[in-house]
């Protein structure tokens, strides 16, 4: 049976990597870049203001609800792919 320690070690890790980043990113003025960041897509598709008939002039980003869905999608066929292929690798 295999522990699943180091792979909630690595998403903690990452998430703090991925929020160090982007906040780094949006200090430079990137921040079209910044928000195509996996945690970045996820938590900006909670915010049910983009959800409403008009716009909300307090989102913090300009992306239009159904682009940030398809790339949430795409990073999560992505991490589940690399899981497979690191999975199937293992000597079991």
């Amino acid at each position: 049976m295999r522990s699943s320690g180091p792979a909630i070690g690595l998403i903690v890790v990452y998430q703090v990597f991925d929020n160090i980043v982007a906040r780094t990113l949006i200090g430079f003025h990137l921040d079209g870049i910044a928000a195509w960041f996996p945690f970045q897509v996820h938590k900006s598709l909670l915010e049910f203001k983009q959800y409403w008939p008009q716009p909300s002039p307090t989102l913090d980003y300009h992306w239009a609800t159904r682009s940030l869905l398809l790339t949430g999608i795409m990073w999560a066929i992505a991490f589940v792919v690399a899981s497979a292929w690191a999975y199937l690798r293992r000597d079991l």
